[in-house]
Parts: C-alpha cells; structure tokens; sequence
C-alpha cells in the first residue's frame, strides 16, 4: 500500500502505442525521464478519470502503474547496488588492478592478496582471499544486473 502522506505531482512520460482499425489506443511501452523503458504486456484495467490530488483527467491505468513502479523502485535498487560494487572504493577490485601485471608469483602479491592458508591433514591446501566478502557482493550485483536485462 503507498504512502497516503506522500507528496503527488503530476507528471508526463512517453507512451508508445499502438492503435487499431476501430480507433482502440493500446500502450505498448512506457519511458520514463532517466532513461528506463518498460514494455506494458497487459492492460489489466482501464477507465477515464481525473486526479482530485494534481488536477487533470484521462485514460487512468492503476494496476499497470503500480506494477511499473515496483519493477521502477527495484531496478533503481539494482543500480545503487551495481554502483557501490563497482566503485573505486571496492577493496577487492583494487586489489586485482594492483596484482592483475603480475608475471609471477611473489611474497609481495601473496601478502597483498592472500587472507590465510590452510593446509588440511591430508595435505591439500585451501587459499583464502582477502576481500573474497567483498568479491562475493560484486559478483552478486552483476548477477543481478545480468538477470534484469
């Protein structure tokens, strides 16, 4: 359920729509001012209204709107997530810029980039990374970044 306090504005966006031989208007997509485009797969409902709250009238469809909001407010989500995983600020992609020339191993680039080494009783050794939480979170964004598209 939306906020009942929050502040309401009018505002237009792009429509692209089709329309047919009886003079029917059918929305296909919808594109917002930053850039974000939203195919509309079903008109769930539609009627004529005006807006008692930012004044106007028109072809009102809720149900489509509130659905486009959600997938609105997740893909912003995404981005700031993407953003943050990517950054200069990411210790673990620093980490691999300042190691990715290296031609050998070294104890330099094992003190730089290795958290502790286990070596378990049957002699096989475990490697554990620095940052590999950090690691985790961006490989995380990009999955989600790659699934959205």
């Amino acid at each position: 359920m939306q906020n009942m306090n929050a502040q309401c504005r009018k505002a237009y966006v792009s429509v692209n729509l089709d329309v047919d031989k009886e003079g029917a208007i059918h929305p296909r997509f919808i594109r917002w001012d930053n850039g974000l485009v939203f195919q509309i797969d079903q008109i769930l409902y539609k009627c004529r209204a005006t807006s008692k709250k930012v004044g106007g009238g028109g072809i009102r469809y809720d149900e489509q709107y509130a659905d486009l909001s959600r997938r609105l407010d997740e893909a912003v989500q995404r981005k700031v997530k993407f953003a943050e995983a990517m950054s200069e600020d990411n210790k673990w992609l620093t980490l691999m810029k300042s190691v990715s020339g290296a031609e050998k191993l070294s104890q330099d680039l094992v003190d730089e980039s290795v958290e502790l080494v286990k070596v378990h009783e049957d002699s096989s050794i475990e490697l554990v990374m620095k940052y590999g939480d950090i690691y985790a979170l961006t490989i995380q964004s990009i999955k989600e970044v790659q699934e959205a598209m």
